[in-house]
């Protein structure tokens, strides 16, 4: 598959069109009908086929857009015809998947059919292959679901997961993402000017002028046979020594000036009141002393990064019975970090599963009675385990995230057949 890719992200450089993937030409950037629909941020992809690759490999993904300046790849599960293409500097591509009929020949198919398939979700629950979270089937393809005010035939054309559902062939909802509160930021910037000025001085020294006169005496020798007449000559030699030196001297002036912008930041109101929490353990219950089910409880949290990348996990142990949990959350302003946390895809796609159980592992069941919403939630029955309190499913998803950045997780959880020491459930981030 990926040298699939690699071919035909060749092939588009030198101007042939390829099967899978279409890039547009440069100064071109994806606006999604709905920021929901922005899947992830990824900062230093070095080249647009690893952007592409990423888009491949995220079911949800089926446009992508690359800035090879700032090595950003943003991911979308909207189609390229569901947003606008913005004309933004040479250095911005956007990718997408060329839907086809073809990609769709084993909808209905058995699960074991699909299970590597790219486009479909084997659904081994219920033994069938269908479409992905936020898609419908429209009788040939997997289709993105709908706004409001778009035409609709059913619900399952509409996004409900937004509360937005088919009222008389119309999707009628708030259309947007879910509840939108707003928080400050407040943004120092500081300006420093310098100035600097000269001013020569000058030093003049002088030697005194010196004068040396040096004089000899002739002497006179005469003798009978011969005269030898000596003479020395007066030598006066003046020196004048004038030195001038310049020096600068350079004073520097340094003015700073202080000014504060502020930003609206939108942010995901939780469903619940959210507690502050660091990194460690969210959540420990153990031997609960009473069931609620099917009624869940809310739990909500916010939370600063301290790194570049945090793991959410959730350990089940229940013998007999069972935990369900559904809608998991973990929003950075209006962005969702995770990937089908409603388990609306109909399996754990997103999701790393882990565990120790001798039967009745944790998996995404279907029914709308159990679930908190929608039609699917996560239920695990674990039992069967060796006895010590660390036998048991884990599932996780790790995310990305902006040091300082805060965050907020939410959940829902119950428990069924309670109670009993065994049942221990254990939600950490870290």
């Amino acid at each position: 598959m990926k040298l699939l890719i690699f071919i035909q992200l060749i092939l588009t450089t030198y101007a042939f069109v390829p099967d899978y993937f279409s890039i547009t030409k440069p100064g071109n950037q994806f606006q999604p009908a709905n920021i929901i629909e922005l899947l992830a941020i990824n900062p230093n992809i070095r080249t647009l086929i690893r952007c592409a690759i990423l888009c491949d490999r995220n079911i949800q993904c089926r446009t992508f857009d690359y800035d090879s300046i700032s090595k950003q790849c943003r991911l979308f599960e909207g189609s390229i015809d569901t947003g606008i293409l913005l004309s933004v500097s040479s250095a911005s591509v956007v990718g997408s998947i060329k839907i086809d009929e073809s990609l769709y020949d084993l909808y209905n198919a058995s699960s074991d059919a699909c299970v590597n398939n790219r486009f479909l979700v084997s659904d081994t629950l219920n033994d069938w292959c269908h479409c992905p979270i936020h898609t419908f089937w429209n009788r040939s393809i997997c289709v993105n679901q709908r706004y409001d005010g778009e035409v609709c035939a059913n619900d399952n054309w509409c996004r409900t997961d937004l509360n937005i559902t088919c009222v008389s062939s119309i999707c009628t909802g708030n259309g947007s993402s879910p509840l939108i509160s707003s928080t400050t930021v407040t943004t120092t910037i500081t300006k420093t000017t310098s100035t600097t000025s000269s001013s020569t001085s000058s030093s003049t020294s002088s030697s005194s002028t010196t004068t040396t006169t040096t004089s000899t005496s002739s002497s006179s020798s005469t003798t009978s046979s011969s005269s030898s007449t000596s003479s020395s000559s007066t030598t006066t030699t003046t020196t004048t020594t004038k030195t001038t030196s310049s020096s600068s001297t350079t004073s520097s002036t340094t003015k700073t000036s202080t000014s504060s912008t502020t930003t609206a930041m939108s942010t995901v109101a939780p469903p619940c009141p959210p507690q502050s929490v660091s990194n460690g353990t969210l959540l420990y219950l153990m031997n609960p002393i009473s069931s609620i089910y099917p009624n869940y409880t809310c739990y909500a949290y916010t939370w600063t990064a301290t790194a570049l990348s945090a793991t959410l996990s959730f350990f089940f142990r229940h013998d007999p019975g069972g935990w369900m949990i559904d809608d998991v959350s973990v929003y950075y302003g209006t962005t969702q970090k995770i990937i089908n946390g409603g388990f609306e895809a109909g399996s754990l796609t997103g999701w790393n599963y882990s565990g120790h159980c001798g039967n009745n592992v944790g998996q995404a069941y279907s029914g709308s009675s159990y679930a908190k919403s929608g039609s699917w939630y996560y239920y695990d029955p674990c039992s069967g385990y060796s006895g010590s309190n660390s036998s048991g499913d884990t599932i996780s998803q790790t995310f990305s995230t902006i040091a300082g950045g805060t965050y907020t997780i939410s959940f829902w959880l119950t428990n069924y057949y309670c109670c009993n020491q065994t049942e221990i459930a254990n939600i950490t981030l870290i």
